[in-house]
């Protein structure tokens, strides 16, 4: 597939786009939920799968964005989607099998999930396949960013929304509420609030590396600029 030089953008936009990406999926994701869900449990997961499929789909358009590309636009929501449904349908079996809470699921599934956007989704060189297991370890740091800065975030902020706060322990999403507990409109507001909170500043951070992850640096933005041929005579 051609791969035409990438848009030249400063860390500056990367951090403002990345928020928005991050705004926007979270609150998306749960928008779509209702707010009189049965359990907190039924809330997660549902969150959870929406997250999933969205995020990535989102990070594909914006790939094909800076690519100057319509087909790499189609090819990342695809490959989102994609990537997305694969921890949709290995999520219970992952969780069952590993020894991993939610708080550390958070963790993981980014470090994977930025890994193969990564592979899948880098590289301006006209051969797709060079550096893909760099760009997969990249990939990784660049999901571990998001993962570790959104867990830190929402269990600092989520609390402190809490009438109870600071008088009771509190035990990383859901806090309090045990898994079969009806959720009130009171918790679910606040659980959209900090979710959108600490994925827009997660998400920020997560574009900057993401970019270069995935090998998207224009020449121009490291300092150099592209060559240009010269024209045959």
């Amino acid at each position: 597939m051609t791969s035409s030089e990438p848009r030249s953008v400063s860390r500056g936009i990367l951090l403002i786009m990345g928020a928005g990406l991050g705004a926007i999926s979270f609150s998306a994701a749960i928008a779509m939920i209702p707010s009189s869900m049965d359990s907190t449990h039924s809330l997660k997961w549902r969150l959870a799968t929406n997250l999933f499929l969205i995020y990535p789909a989102l990070l594909g358009l914006w790939v094909g964005w800076i690519r100057r590309s319509k087909t790499w636009a189609v090819l990342g929501v695809v490959s989102g989607i994609a990537a997305g449904s694969v921890f949709i349908a290995l999520y219970g079996t992952i969780v069952s099998v590993l020894p991993l809470r939610l708080v550390q699921v958070v963790v993981v599934v980014p470090c994977v999930l930025g890994g193969a956007m990564s592979a899948l989704l880098g590289t301006k060189t006209e051969s797709w396949i060079s550096g893909v297991p760099q760009r997969f370890v990249r990939g990784v740091i660049a999901g571990f960013a998001l993962g570790f800065t959104y867990g830190i975030i929402f269990s600092q902020v989520f609390p402190m929304s809490l009438p109870e706060y600071p008088y009771f322990k509190f035990t990383p999403y859901p806090p309090t509420e045990p898994e079969n507990s009806p959720v009130s409109a009171a918790w679910f507001f606040r659980l959209w609030i900090s979710g959108t909170l600490a994925l827009t500043i997660s998400s920020a951070l997560f574009l900057t590396v993401y970019h270069w992850s995935a090998g998207l640096s224009s020449a121009r933005s490291v300092g150099c600029e592209p060559s240009v041929a010269t024209p045959a005579s």
